[in-house]
């Protein structure tokens, strides 16, 4: 959920009274070339042409444009001086967006837009009281012009985005909906966007982001994610944000060799005009991490360790730093790595809290052959490599496996033969890991088992278990990578 990362991608010929602004269309080459140039991650580009539509009389709508791309480069890099940057023009950029004639329909959604999005960096920096309340603002704009201008395709954009978010929220985030007094509209939401991407007029392209995110990360239709981004990009040619996205849609469904197809693209961007965003060297150390490769990915990791200054994928590029020299036969020089995410603090993102128990673990002993065997099937699993992972399965003498192992050893045969269309014999074993009493660590095998029980009896039509698994798969309570899961299964079951 929190990994909606906003690299949100697009007006109106207005009269000038001096510093303000008023309705209803502006100078929409200027804007479009501007929104154009975001789209492409040319932001200081963008900067220029919003700097024009200052000058030529348009203050508050350039305030908007440079509020989204202060965003985009705190997103882009998070470091410390941008977010302060960004926190400090934050009230004059108000102050503009407010000499906005109340006639115009994009007054409100403005406004709404920046508070939410100051809203979203809030939370990624942990101040989650000052999260609800710029979200609430944010909301109380967008409703606000929702009441004045029900026609307005602008706003769908902010509206879904609330009823997609809160719609299927996670349980430990269940305060975000208490506090905003607004529960979500999941399937309302989806519909939103949708026609957003199509008809609004504000930075569109951010809805299809958002889609694109929903469809991989919620509704776990990663095919259809992956062809809207397809149909986006021969729109559209090279663009770094689609390029990257593709690459991780495509890894998430296991197609690791053509994303690094595509990731293999990393100095066309970084050594032109384009925002560079270091995101693409931790997607290819992942994806050197799947193949095996350890020497490649040990180099791409190094380098966003090196440029990265967010928290975001710093904890599991450790890890996987970590595991990397210990898989190529150097646990000493892996060591510290487990050290340092050991005796990290934040466990913001899901995969955190399990790299953090891990590395615990493995700070102290080097992990065993078994586990170092299951940590290479997972990988070559992740990969899309199923004839190597299901080999280095049926390596292990299972008859010298302990509980948890056998438990993990059947989980992961499971997903493998379900991701080949063995279906039947994919419940067969997930079955077999429900069936063993697991430690805590491995309990978020039971609850992913009951969950992809559930996407099978889908598969078949049979919705009455489908319902049946999804529900079983809600009643297991702290576990590992537990908020995506709620996530799914709240937006499996509205869909159902």
């Amino acid at each position: 959920m929190l990994r909606l990362i906003a690299f949100f991608i697009l007006l109106i010929s207005l009269i000038s009274v001096q510093a303000s602004d008023s309705p209803v269309t502006g100078p929409e080459p200027l804007t479009q070339e501007i929104e154009d140039l975001m789209a492409s991650f040319k932001l200081d580009a963008a900067q220029a042409k919003v700097d024009r539509l200052a000058a030529i009389g348009y203050p508050g709508y350039a305030a908007y444009y440079r509020g989204n791309l202060l965003v985009y480069r705190h997103l882009g890099r998070m470091d410390a001086g941008s977010f302060r940057l960004f926190q400090n023009e934050f009230e004059g950029l108000l102050t503009k967006l407010g000499n906005i004639s109340s006639q115009d329909p994009h007054k409100e959604v403005m406004l709404g837009e920046l508070h939410c999005k100051r809203a979203l960096l809030e939370f990624l920096h942990h101040n989650y009281l000052s999260a609800a309340q710029h979200a609430r603002l944010g909301r109380q704009h967008i409703n606000q012009n929702a009441q004045r201008f029900p026609n307005d395709p602008s706003q769908l954009k902010m509206l879904g985005l609330f009823n997609v978010v809160l719609g299927a929220v996670p349980s430990r985030y269940q305060w975000l909906t208490n506090m905003l007094g607004f529960s979500g509209d999941f399937k309302a939401g989806i519909e939103q966007l949708k026609k957003a991407a199509k008809e609004g007029r504000l930075l569109a392209m951010e809805s299809e982001v958002i889609l694109y995110h929903v469809d991989k990360s919620i509704l776990n239709q990663s095919d259809q994610a992956i062809a809207r981004l397809k149909t986006a990009r021969a729109q559209r040619g090279p663009n770094l944000v689609l390029d990257y996205m593709l690459a991780t849609g495509l890894m998430n469904i296991k197609q690791n060799e053509e994303a690094l197809r595509i990731l293999y693209r990393r100095d066309l961007y970084s050594n032109s005009d384009v925002y560079f965003i270091p995101f693409w060297d931790y997607q290819l150390g992942k994806a050197y991490y799947y193949k095996g490769d350890m020497t490649r990915a040990r180099r791409y990791l190094a380098r966003f360790i090196r440029d990265y200054h967010g928290a975001m994928f710093r904890t599991d590029a450790h890890f996987r730093m970590g595991m990397a020299l210990t898989l190529s036969g150097h646990y000493d020089l892996g060591k510290p790595f487990f050290q340092a995410v050991a005796e990290g603090s934040s466990d913001q993102f899901e995969e955190d809290s399990y790299a953090r128990h891990m590395a615990g673990l493995f700070a102290q002993n080097p992990p065993s052959e078994t586990v170092q065997k299951l940590f290479r099937t997972r990988n070559y699993y992740d990969g899309g490599y199923f004839d190597q992972a299901m080999t280095t399965l049926r390596s292990m003498d299972f008859g010298t496996l302990n509980t948890d192992d056998k438990a993990e050893w059947h989980y992961r045969y499971g997903r493998i033969l379900h991701s080949q269309g063995k279906l039947s014999d994919a419940m067969g074993h997930y079955q077999e890991c429900l069936a063993l009493q697991v430690s805590e660590d491995h309990r978020y095998m039971h609850a992913y088992s009951a969950f992809f029980q559930a996407d099978i009896a889908r598969a078949k039509n049979d919705l009455v278990k489908a319902r049946q698994y999804y529900r079983q798969a809600l009643s297991y309570n702290d576990y590992f990578y537990q908020d995506g899961l709620e996530n799914r299964c709240k937006a499996a079951l509205a869909s159902l």
